[in-house]
């Protein structure tokens, strides 16, 4: 290195107060990221403590003992964070991606080698565990999450039979329809279009499925309209408007934000569950808004299980419920509490292991055999 001489420095430069800024707006920056990341973590867990204490109370030790615990009752709550930070991050990600072809690229080199190990994993670990609640997985069963495509349609378009490894798979689903649908809208007509549509297909399936529209609500049409997912669009259109208004100050996204979340509260099935969104929404816009919030969202655990929450969504559900069935056989005394601990460590532990190595390794090779292909 060299010294530049005074003579020949740019005034252009920042200073040390703009410096300063830059510095304190990039540490916001990383702050807001790593809260997100410690709401992924809050998603995954709540989703774990639906499934482990409250989804199987025939199956598990402990019966109902803890069933109507409210975090475990409201924990199926993780899946609407999961879909409300999807808003928010796919938009970020569509500004950043130069084309749709490339949007889909990015998607799938997430999604994809994740599915593909996490796949495996549960073909390997049913050997051990046939206490699964779902039974033994079928091999035909993995095309529906390879292809991200719900069985549904898989029906009607190649006939016959088709099922699914996990039961959780229905929210990926939906999720990639989300991207498909946001992207084509984003990339033809723009951001503000793509959020104005899935709030219209969103507003359109709440009206057929509550019975809003009589004369049209065949129970044909209500069924295509579940199988679409478009009833949860009201969340991505909440994570995507608040997007908006917190990069650009955008007021007018902030109020479409806050309607769509309302809105999308409003149709979950009880009121406890309303409630239990709402105050869901009222984190996930307090830790992406407020410093102090997102450094409490960024706890490092929090921020751990939100780091490896996608191949343990994958995971979780059938592998640790067979574990909890045989701890309960194998430590008859132990405390119904206690009984998950182990598979969950066992359960995480792989989820790491996907996220940490295998995954990244995965996604270079797709990423070099693409690159000697072209």
């Amino acid at each position: 290195m060299y010294l530049q001489p005074v003579a020949s420095l740019d005034v252009s430069q920042p200073g040390p107060a703009a410096l300063k800024s830059e510095t304190r707006a990039a540490e916001q920056s990383t702050s807001r990221l790593l809260a997100i990341d410690g709401l992924r973590g809050l998603a995954i867990l709540m989703v774990i403590g639906f499934h482990v204490f409250s989804r199987w109370p025939d199956l598990v030790p402990y019966g109902e003992d803890y069933r109507y615990f409210p975090p475990f009752r409201l924990g199926h709550l993780g899946v609407q964070l999961f879909f409300l930070i999807s808003g928010y991050v796919i938009l970020l990600t569509l500004q950043r991606s130069g084309s749709g072809v490339s949007f889909v690229q990015k998607r799938w080199l997430r999604l994809f080698p994740a599915m593909l190990l996490c796949s495996a994993f549960i073909f390997l670990t049913a050997l051990w565990f046939p206490e699964r609640p779902a039974g033994s997985p079928v091999l035909k069963d993995t095309i529906s999450g390879l292809l991200f495509v719900s069985p549904f349609w898989l029906e009607r378009i190649v006939g016959g039979q088709w099922g699914q490894l996990e039961g959780v798979f229905w929210s990926l689903f939906v999720e990639v329809q989300f991207y498909a649908v946001f992207a084509v809208m984003f990339f033809c007509a723009g951001r503000s279009a793509a959020i104005g549509f899935i709030i219209l297909l969103f507003g359109i399936s709440v009206a057929v499925l509550h019975d809003a529209l009589p004369w049209v609500a065949t129970p044909e049409l209500k069924g295509l309209i579940e199988a679409t997912g478009f009833r949860h669009f009201g969340w991505f259109a909440a994570g995507a408007s608040y997007y908006l208004y917190r990069q650009e100050g955008n007021v007018p996204a902030l109020y479409v934000s806050l309607a769509a979340a309302a809105a999308a509260c409003w149709t979950m099935h009880t009121w406890g569950a309303a409630a239990g969104s709402a105050v869901l929404v009222t984190l996930f816009v307090a830790a992406v808004s407020s410093s102090r919030v997102a450094r409490l969202a960024a706890n490092p655990a929090l921020v751990f299980f939100g780091f490896v929450s996608y191949p343990l969504y994958l995971l979780h559900e059938n592998l640790m419920v067979a574990m909890i069935i045989q701890m309960g056989t194998i430590f008859p005394k132990m405390p119904g509490l206690l009984l998950p601990v182990i598979p969950l460590l066992f359960v995480t532990s792989l989820a790491w292991l996907v996220a940490a190595h295998l995954e990244p390794t995965a996604r270079h090779i797709l990423r070099r055999s693409a690159a000697l292909a072209r």
